[in-house]
């Protein structure tokens, strides 16, 4: 059961850009883990939002395993952009 798209295949009208298209995510991913393979992805995605970050970070500190809190704190620690400013990137 995947969640996530595969973002190394490009739509077929975008091959033909020459430049490459910004990619930046949004999501509501549960699991730390499965937020972690979107940002490390394969290179395409600039930037991943995530629209309840903080209340992740709360949960998986109070009740998360070991491992979740290590993929949460790889994230934390790559700077990941909070949702709350992906309106202020949008209007640029």
């Amino acid at each position: 059961m995947a969640r996530r798209e595969n973002a190394s295949t490009p739509l077929p009208f975008t091959r033909t850009q020459r430049a490459a298209l910004p990619s930046s995510p949004v999501t509501a991913e549960p699991l730390p883990s499965r937020l972690a393979a979107i940002a490390r992805g394969t290179g395409e995605v600039d930037c991943v939002y995530h629209i309840g970050f903080e209340e992740l970070v709360a949960e998986t500190d109070a009740a998360g395993t070991a491992e979740r809190k290590k993929a949460l704190d790889e994230l934390i620690t790559q700077n990941r952009e909070d949702f709350l400013r992906l309106s202020a990137v949008l209007a640029v």
